[in-house]
């Protein structure tokens, strides 16, 4: 994904040197509101003489008898040539005007992919992060208490649970998590059984706004086994989006490895001590 917006944003600067070598602007690769504001200013300067001619020979034509008749200069004749070299000027500021919107609208895409760039990246190294702290710990249910308060970090959530499958292909809720500071909120919504059914089958993430609540149900998956789901709830002054189901599908990668190796430590420590409780007493 940053490797396209990169890219194209590539492709815009080049178009923007394009229109900056057009409009006679420094072909650097970037456009500035105050270099369209002074190649508009000239543009006008060179309309407002254009004018001024075509009033002046206009009077002396009109007006002005004795300029009329004792100067070599025909003012007829002047005006007859300013009038095309003003046309000339109006098809020339027109060309140039629609390069300089062009410009303008140029420059807007290459912020807007920039800004969605170093959103891009702020939301990987929030993900990173997040990642680095559920791996911390071995223990099973630390490693579901830190799932669920990383992914309501991430997406904003005022609640989250964490379900995992057990060995019968049931979920059941391992962990919670309810933001006690906004006590203005309604009781968090829980996903139905329906939900829960539809995302544990299709393990693509599901995303439901309502006019009172909002909620996302994230499959976690691991070698095309499900590990259990993730469910996120918010408001109605937050909505979930499709950018907070792809940062929880990919936040959910992580999540399996971490449970995976939680469940797999977990029944390690279980065996090592039912046989130490086997072992014959000395």
């Amino acid at each position: 994904m940053n490797g396209v917006a990169v890219s194209t944003i590539e492709d815009l600067r080049d178009q923007i040197v394009r229109e900056e070598r057009v409009t006679n602007l420094k072909a650097d690769g970037t456009v500035t509101e105050a270099e369209i504001h002074r190649r508009r200013l000239q543009m006008f300067l060179l309309a407002l003489v254009v004018l001024i001619g075509l009033l002046f020979t206009t009077v002396a034509n009109d007006v002005w008898t004795e300029f009329r008749d004792g100067s070599w200069i025909d003012p007829q004749l002047a005006r007859l040539v300013l009038i095309g070299f003003g046309i000339c000027c109006v098809l020339y500021v027109y060309d140039k005007e629609q390069h300089l919107k062009r410009l303008s609208r140029l420059g807007q895409d290459v912020q807007d992919l920039d800004a969605q760039l170093a959103a891009g990246m702020l939301r990987s190294a929030r993900v990173a992060e997040s990642t680095e702290i559920i791996h911390e710990s071995l223990e099973l249910d630390e490693v579901a208490q830190r799932v669920v308060d990383e992914a309501t970090r991430l997406v904003g959530a005022t609640s989250a649970s964490l379900r995992l499958t057990d060995e019968d292909g049931g979920l059941h809720p391992v962990a919670a998590q309810v933001d006690v500071t906004r006590p203005d909120l309604p009781e968090p919504a829980e996903p139905n059984d329906d939900l829960l059914e539809v995302v544990g089958n299709t393990h693509e993430p599901a995303l439901l706004n309502s006019g009172t609540v909002s909620m996302l149900c994230v499959p976690i998956v691991r070698h095309d086994r499900l590990l259990g789901l993730i469910a996120l709830g918010a408001g109605a002054d937050h909505r979930f989006d499709d950018g907070d189901a792809a940062l929880l599908g990919r936040f959910a990668v992580s999540v399996a490895s971490a449970i995976a190796n939680a469940q797999r430590y977990e029944a390690a420590v279980f065996l090592l001590d039912r046989g130490s409780e086997d072992l014959p007493a000395a």
